[in-house]
């Protein structure tokens, strides 16, 4: 057992310092259609070594009708990986999964693994007594666009048994009422036969606000939506701004071109300016000048850019424009994808250059 500080990162979990969002849509709702009347089993990645397909912090949850939502490997360990959530409805009990494959050749062979790595998974039962209300809180905090973070005890082999529910939730302002024990248990006080704990940081999904609603905006929020992002589109033509157009789950606003409110403005993370009018761009520009969220794209050439800027005067706003990426694309969908792959790279601190060479 590892004697460090519990809520610091544990070995192979370094890049969980970003909050966690990647899946948790489908698992919602997968959640919420069962919590009733099932019980379930949370799977986590806690740590990886090598390359992994998923990293720590990617979620599963299994039901005893052999149903499942979510990914933790490319489809390689989910079959097995539900024959050990069976054993974990058995026992209602807590299970820790290792997949070592560097050093089992024939888990490698009978699993079809082609990716080299390990990594570990812990399996919680979720019932009414015991863990449900604590993922209900996870989820009520991300519908809310609150941040928190799931706590994890994590036990040492399968079948361990830990004291309470073995899982919370909690805010920045610490645990919530009645956890506060498991945080002082797993805290750096804590003696060796004490369990450490996997503190997973969550945040609602980013959230995407579209300027203007035309033909080209459909297949973005598309885009948008396809990446369990949440998405807002603004427009003052009514025949534009229809939901009918757009895909499930997209928020469509008949609404005058740079009247967003302030407070709407903090919930965004990144914003594309397409509503191709000069006037009506320089007027989303101001108003996002206001609060700039951490990614800002203007539809159109450099020249139109550098025009509009300079209309609009002294700011501290980077405008990224033309947006997207250099893929050569030019009708709306493959400039969809390049302006999201664009946002996708921003977010996660990466230069959307190619992964490899031929």
């Amino acid at each position: 057992m590892s004697s460090s500080h519990p809520l610091a990162p544990l070995p192979g979990t370094e890049h969980t310092e970003h909050a966690m969002y990647l899946g948790l849509e489908e698992l919602g709702h997968f959640f919420h259609q069962r919590r009733d009347h099932a019980r379930l089993v949370l799977a986590t990645v806690v740590t990886t070594a090598g390359s992994t397909y998923r990293k720590a912090g990617a979620m599963m949850l299994f039901a005893e009708d052999g149903t499942r939502a979510g990914l933790v490997s490319g489809s390689c360990l989910e079959d097995d990986l539900a024959g050990h959530a069976a054993k974990v409805f058995a026992s209602n009990r807590p299970r820790r999964v290792n997949y070592d494959l560097h050093d089992d050749p024939d888990l490698v062979l009978g699993l079809g693994l082609g990716c080299g790595g390990d990594l570990s998974l812990q399996l919680h039962p979720l019932n009414h007594d015991q863990g449900m209300n604590v993922l209900g809180s996870m989820f009520d905090a991300i519908a809310a666009g609150k941040d928190c973070r799931l706590l994890q005890f994590l036990s040492d082999g399968e079948g361990a048994e830990l004291e309470g529910d073995g899982i919370a939730v909690t805010g920045s302002e610490g645990l919530a009422a009645g956890q506060s024990t498991l945080l002082e248990t797993g805290s750096e006080h804590r003696t060796d036969d004490t369990p450490a704990v996997f503190a997973l940081p969550i945040s609602p999904p980013p959230r995407v606000l579209v300027c203007g609603a035309g033909p080209d905006a459909v297949p973005l929020a598309a885009q948008v939506r396809a990446l369990g992002w949440r998405c807002l589109v603004l427009d003052h033509r009514a025949a534009y701004a229809d939901p009918a157009r757009f895909a499930s789950g997209v928020d469509v606003w008949l609404q005058r071109p740079g009247t967003l409110a302030q407070a709407e403005l903090e919930t965004i993370d990144a914003a594309i300016i397409m509503s191709h009018h000069v006037e009506h761009d320089l007027a989303y520009l101001r108003c996002l000048s206001a609060h700039p969220p951490a990614w800002v794209g203007l539809l159109g050439p450099a020249k139109r850019k550098a025009t509009l800027l300079e209309r609009l005067g002294e700011n501290t706003m980077t405008v990224y424009g033309p947006a997207g990426l250099d893929i050569g694309a030019e009708m709306p969908a493959a400039v969809a994808l390049s302006i999201v792959a664009a946002i996708h790279a921003h977010m996660h601190g990466r230069d959307g250059m190619a992964l490899g060479h031929g």
